[in-house]
């Protein structure tokens, strides 16, 4: 799992965790995130849970991880 919950991260980080092919958990709660790169996790085959607590990330933009192979719980 990667914890980067309360980090100056940005959105350009979905490219760099899209190469990450064992991650299972992510969390990115409180966060600037907007979400303009999450579908570059769909390349994340094994990751299981999304944590996007308090970001700009709104449920028009989830909508790109809804084919995701093995997302089991996203939390936002």
């Amino acid at each position: 799992w990667l914890d980067l919950s309360g980090t100056a991260v940005s959105d350009s980080l979905m490219v760099h965790v899209a190469g990450l092919p064992n991650l299972t958990v992510l969390k990115l709660s409180n966060t600037a995130l907007r979400g303009i790169l999450l579908e570059k996790l769909n390349a994340n085959t094994n990751l299981k849970r999304l944590y996007l607590n308090q970001t700009e990330v709104d449920w028009n933009t989830l909508e790109v991880l809804r084919t995701h192979p093995s997302l089991m719980g996203l939390f936002a």
